[in-house]
């Protein structure tokens, strides 16, 4: 028996631009190596833009996030502490248009 399939794809060959808005929910906790302190994941944010330029079947999509991250640091004898941390982060992702 002979089974035969066809494969196509379509690329964008002309240019195309896309914005958009981003968001989520993280959670975050600690290590301490040597154990002076453990901690409890609390919930943070991420929130930011994007944009995509594709051509030929390609596309860049530069991102920019503000991102804060939470935890409860808990030391031995020394009682709790809230930590926050907040970042930026760019990343810049390089993709093929599949459809």
């Amino acid at each position: 028996m002979f089974f035969g399939g066809i494969v196509t794809t379509q690329a964008q060959l002309l240019p195309g631009v896309e914005f958009g808005l981003k968001g989520g929910v993280n959670l975050s906790s600690l290590k301490s190596g040597k154990k002076y302190f453990y901690s409890d994941n609390k919930i943070g944010y991420q929130a930011g833009i994007y944009g995509r330029v594709g051509v030929l079947g390609f596309h860049l999509q530069p991102e920019i996030y503000l991102s804060s991250r939470k935890t409860l640091a808990k030391t031995e004898g020394r009682g709790e502490t809230d930590v926050k941390f907040t970042a930026i982060d760019i990343p810049v992702l390089l993709g093929n248009v599949l459809v």
